[in-house]
């Protein structure tokens, strides 16, 4: 297995007391350590993917690099979508997932 990146400049805060039930927690970026992490870490597609893992000590996320890459080229082929059409069906989600009292908008 390889060895674990954490992602220089980037981690995850619980939410804060008091916060609504929508709000999970947020994400802090240090600009000056994240840019050069992104620079080093990007695929030749321009993306840094990463893992929002628990810890197995303590009770705290992190960031960890996703470096996975397919075996072969044809699983790393991605389907272009196909174009939106004023009047298409909209992605249905499961309606326990949704509360609309939980949006703030």
């Amino acid at each position: 297995m390889a060895e674990k990146v954490f992602a220089d400049g980037m981690g995850f805060k619980k939410k804060r007391d008091g916060a609504p039930d929508f709000v999970k927690g947020s994400v802090w970026i240090k600009v000056d350590d994240f840019i050069p992490f992104l620079q080093k870490h990007k695929k030749e597609d321009g993306f840094v993917n990463l893992d929002l893992l628990k810890a197995k000590e303590k009770d705290s996320l992190y960031f960890s690099l996703n470096d996975w890459k397919p075996e072969n080229k044809e699983a790393a082929q991605v389907a272009t979508p196909a174009p939106v059409t004023p009047g298409a069906a909209a992605i249905e989600y499961p309606a326990e997932d949704i509360n609309p009292s939980d949006t703030p908008f």
